[in-house]
């Protein structure tokens, strides 16, 4: 992880304290991988994954707010500053260079260590709602590029194209000059920040409980309470937020017949769980999830870190 001090794992040294808390998030999930419409823009967006190589660095000691409120922003009368970026990941470049590959789980994603400031308005109830699993939050990336360096994805040919070289695939409003996405392969376009592997800015990344792109996530939390005794909230919290009943989820197929996923009905974080001569042990490191199959009256279990969130 390219971080501040260097460190190699993702806490490193680093200590939460009374002032401030240290957690991980994964993001920007690249194609194939893309993005809900978002309140700002209004369609669906995603990265080809040599963008996120060249740009990610650019994320390092970046602010992170709460919900996009910066007064900067036109979006609140005050700036609601959260915390700063202090570490940045991405997976190396592999041999001939990146390309758009078939499978959305194999896709690289970004990982950030945030260092988050405790006396920063709202950050306790953050925190005490991640410690308990009672609210999910998430993060969400913020981002700027021009028209002339973005692109279309065109998904049979696992490519992204010029704005206009597809018909149909963007529109202008003619009163006031605004992308208006069509479509493409007879579904809604996918704007590309970036186009088809040019770089760009990462302004900064919001706490959120209302991501655009469903596949990010906070991973972990480590924080301190205020009586000094240490409170971690691990992967298993983390699954808690990430994995509430009602989340759509996949996984890879590994039995005949297998969906390969489902609808998150019950998250388990003890005991023994059997379903279909499958028995799994829950744990709080790793929950066991009970899933039902899309399409099927049909239910299974499977550990919270085999699995991953879906916008499908």
């Amino acid at each position: 992880m390219l971080a501040a001090g260097g460190e190699s794992t993702p806490f490193g040294d680093l200590q939460p304290d009374k002032f401030t808390a240290y957690g991980v998030a994964h993001f920007c999930h690249a194609l194939p991988n893309f993005s809900q419409p978002d309140s700002a823009s209004g369609y669906h967006s995603g990265f080809h994954p040599e963008t996120l190589a060249k740009s990610h660095g650019r994320l390092l000691h970046k602010h992170i707010n709460f919900n996009h409120k910066m007064k900067a922003y036109q979006t609140s009368a005050t700036d609601n500053f959260a915390g700063a970026i202090v570490g940045v990941a991405y997976p190396e470049t592999p041999e001939g260079g990146w390309q758009i590959g078939d499978s959305e789980s194999d896709a690289p994603y970004i990982t950030v260590l945030m260092a988050l400031f405790k006396l920063a308005q709202g950050m306790p109830k953050l925190l005490g709602e991640m410690g308990a699993a009672r609210q999910q939050w998430s993060v969400s990336v913020e981002t700027e590029t021009t028209r002339g360096e973005s692109g279309i994805f065109v998904p049979s040919e696992k490519r992204v194209a010029a704005l206009n070289e597809i018909d149909g695939a963007v529109l202008l409003d003619p009163k006031s000059g605004k992308m208006v996405m069509g479509q493409v392969e007879g579904k809604p376009s996918v704007f590309c920040f970036g186009g088809d592997g040019n770089p760009v800015l990462f302004p900064g990344l919001a706490l959120t409980t209302n991501p655009a792109e469903l596949t990010a996530g906070i991973e972990t939390m480590r924080a301190e309470s205020m009586d000094r005794d240490d409170l971690v909230v691990s992967r298993a919290s983390a699954a808690a937020s990430m994995f509430l009943p009602g989340i759509p989820v996949k996984w890879k197929k590994i039995l005949m017949g297998d969906s390969g996923g489902g609808i998150v009905k019950q998250v388990y974080f003890s005991g023994e769980h059997e379903k279909h001569r499958c028995r799994l042990t829950a744990t709080e490191e790793n929950p066991v999830l009970e899933i039902a199959l899309n399409g099927k009256p049909v239910h299974v279990l499977r550990h919270a870190d085999s699995v991953y969130r879906t916008a499908k």
